[in-house]
């Protein structure tokens, strides 16, 4: 009992996520909708649009799912990725950003 591998664990295979172009979403999404909300035939609307062999892949229905509340949500088939509001360096920004390190007493400009 220990270090035996289990016999239906004899190799792993890992299969790499496809990556999708902006159009190939954006196409999808549009057959979706034009497709009644039909997942099978937006699925092939893909393969018919771009010649896609039977054996490649295409979308998965999650992946499409995924695009379309996207896509209701923002407009947009890629999700919005979070992080802080970018900002642009005015004399307004710069000038707030000294009075803060004036107030900090950890902290002094160089």
């Amino acid at each position: 009992m220990g270090n035996e591998p289990l016999p239906f664990c004899s190799s792993y295979h890992f299969v790499a996520m496809q990556q999708w172009t902006g159009e190939e979403r954006t196409f999808t999404v549009k057959a979706y909708y034009q497709n009644g909300e039909s997942l099978v035939r937006a699925r092939r609307a893909f393969h018919t649009h771009f010649n896609v062999p039977r054996n490649r892949p295409v979308p998965s229905n999650h992946a499409i799912n995924t695009w379309v509340d996207n896509f209701e949500v923002s407009g947009s088939t890629f999700k919005k990725r979070g992080g802080s509001q970018k900002t642009v360096r005015t004399p307004e920004n710069i000038e707030r950003v000294r009075e803060a390190f004036e107030r900090s007493p950890k902290r002094k400009p160089s």
